[in-house]
């Protein structure tokens, strides 16, 4: 580790120009960099979750991991890491969720939304809204059917909620697949010769369904597709379009309803669903960014007192708005790597607070100016006449 991170540190330099003597985690906070061992554990924590979402006959999931006492392999001390991260139920990622010969769902997603708005006011065609909701840190769906009046027992909209799973295990992309699969599953049974028109205001969704990958919700747009199979024959013609939200329809919004009706608090799932991968995924990653969310202890003091929110993504901002030359001083001033003898200087050096929204951003114009100041006269304030320093 000591030769890479001799690396990153150089890296630094090249962004920033931090110099020689600046501790490493204060250099790479200074150039947003993430640190070697926090990529290195991103890296092992992303494979092993990988590794359990494989199927069961894979290779590497058979594997069985025995400890000997003369040598750990590194899958046994991977195993020893995670051993407590809920992985039960995970769902499992094929590396084709569909055959080529396999035909796809007809999915349509336009950016202006033109012929989605023409076809939800349609009287004639059988017409299904779905929504997923995603609050009170549950999961759920809601879908709105409306039958032609042309139809026996047309005219009427029904509606079903339904509670998935908690947000540690879903999504509202994984609620939005759910939603069509059973929309799709309950009319393949009892519709026939009629144009089946779905609509969803997830874009992510229709595209997955349009062209599904290695990606989460492979058991959903299998079921989508068997159930569109199954429509096409009986007769039926089902599309699946996707419907920006700046479209106003009435049917949409009765689906919405019916979501935020299966995120009502005290609500919970009938059984437990799979574990989305990409959740799973991504809660797993953020225990990993948790860890590294703060400098090491007895590193960076003068760093801390400029910059309490170090490292952060809002240095980003702060270097990439003014020049190299300037970000170099910046850098300096920064890191206390020139005399500053003066009091706390977080706003003329764009330090960022831990109370400060996520949104803040730091005053750009008072920081170039600070900096053009101390490289024209070599100190920080012109009423205080101690000499700022070689810069």
């Amino acid at each position: 580790m000591r030769a890479i991170n001799r690396v990153q540190r150089i890296g630094a330099q090249a962004i920033v120009g931090t110099f020689n003597t600046v501790a490493t985690a204060v250099a790479e906070a200074e150039a947003s960099m993430q640190s070697a061992q926090e990529r290195f554990d991103r890296k092992a924590t992303t494979f092993w979750v990988r590794l359990r979402s494989l199927p069961k006959n894979h290779p590497l999931r058979r594997l069985r991991t025995q400890s000997f006492k003369r040598h750990i392999s590194p899958f046994q001390k991977m195993a020893a890491v995670y051993h407590n991260l809920p992985l039960d139920r995970l769902e499992t990622i094929d590396a084709f969720p569909l055959s080529p010969w396999e035909q796809r769902a007809h999915a349509i997603v336009e950016e202006d939304g033109r012929m989605a708005s023409k076809a939800i006011e349609t009287g004639w065609a059988l017409r299904v809204a779905t929504s997923s909701s995603a609050r009170n840190e549950i999961v759920g769906y809601g879908i709105a059917t409306l039958l032609p009046l042309s139809y026996r027992g047309g005219g009427s909209t029904t509606t079903v909620s339904t509670t998935i799973g908690p947000r540690t295990e879903q999504n509202p992309y994984t609620a939005e697949l759910a939603a069509i699969a059973r929309a799709l599953e309950s009319l393949a049974g009892r519709v026939r010769h009629l144009v089946v028109y779905v609509f969803s205001s997830n874009k992510a969704a229709i595209l997955a369904i349009r062209n599904p990958r290695q990606q989460s919700g492979q058991q959903e747009i299998r079921r989508i597709h068997k159930a569109v199979e199954v429509l096409k024959s009986k007769g039926n013609r089902a599309s699946l379009l996707w419907l920006p939200v700046g479209i106003e329809s009435e049917l949409m919004q009765v689906a919405k309803a019916a979501a935020k009706e299966s995120t009502r608090q005290r609500k919970s799932p009938r059984k437990k669903p799979v574990r989305a991968y990409s959740t799973t995924l991504r809660n797993t990653l953020q225990r990993v960014q948790e860890k590294f969310q703060a400098l090491p202890q007895g590193v960076g003091y003068f760093s801390k007192k400029v910059d309490t929110a170090l490292p952060g993504k809002h240095t980003r901002q702060l270097y990439d708005g003014i020049l190299w030359k300037e970000a170099s001083v910046l850098a300096q001033l920064r890191t206390g790597m020139t005399e500053i003898r003066r009091g706390n200087l977080s706003f003329y050096l764009g330090g960022k607070a831990t109370t400060d929204p996520d949104d803040w951003s730091p005053c750009l114009d008072v920081v170039r100016e600070t900096v053009k100041f101390a490289i024209a006269t070599e100190r920080l304030d012109a009423q205080i006449g101690q000499p700022y320093g070689s810069l």
